[in-house]
């Protein structure tokens, strides 16, 4: 059974991502599986398209993987000591953040190299999701860097600098935060 479905817009594709580790692409279009990819193990805990032809992807195996479709390139990266909750990938398709179970945001440039550049630290238990700030609030207040939230566990909502790798505000909620929200003007937050 599917544990991911991601549809991409630009291609008419969509990944499909197994308990068994399995990456599928089926094409919409053409109305036929186009490719099997075999990156992880363990079950994948969260897959991304990158551009059209570009997928990420994090495992239970504590395995981030960028793969290049077209030119069937794949870089693993082994996050050692950091269990992959969720992935997520900054509207100008440059920068990753994954959250984990161990107070940290490691943020990667995304490309073949998936080069590290910053952890953010957190005083918070296990971080359930995170979710970059939507382009067009970047664009119109004319920044170079995107805010980047978190939430945890223990119910506390961070909005972070990533270019200062700084929390800026800590809200404290009194329920568990299962789905979070940029409003289209990114002057609220949707819990």
């Amino acid at each position: 059974p599917p544990l991911e479905l991601k549809f991409n817009e630009n291609s008419r594709n969509i990944l499909i991502g197994n308990k068994q580790g399995n990456i599928f692409i089926y094409s919409l279009w053409y109305k036929k599986l186009l490719a099997k990819v075999s990156i992880h193990k363990l079950p994948l805990v969260d897959l991304h398209w990158n551009k059209k032809t570009e997928l990420v992807s994090g495992s239970n195996e504590k395995i981030l993987s960028y793969f290049e479709i077209k030119k069937k390139l794949c870089k693993l990266m082994n996050l050692d000591n950091h269990k992959i909750n969720r992935i997520s990938i900054s509207q100008n398709k440059s920068t990753l953040a994954c959250c984990s179970e161990d107070c940290k945001i490691p943020i990667f440039s995304i490309n073949l190299n998936l080069f590290h550049q910053n952890f953010l630290f957190e005083k918070q238990k296990k971080i359930l999701t995170i979710l970059w700030e939507p382009k067009k609030i970047v664009q119109t207040q004319k920044r170079d860097f995107q805010y980047l939230l978190s939430c945890s566990k223990d119910f506390i909502i961070k909005i972070w600098n990533t270019q200062k790798a700084c929390c800026l505000v800590t809200l404290f909620e009194k329920f568990p935060i299962l789905s979070i929200n940029w409003c289209a003007t990114g002057k609220y937050i949707i819990l």
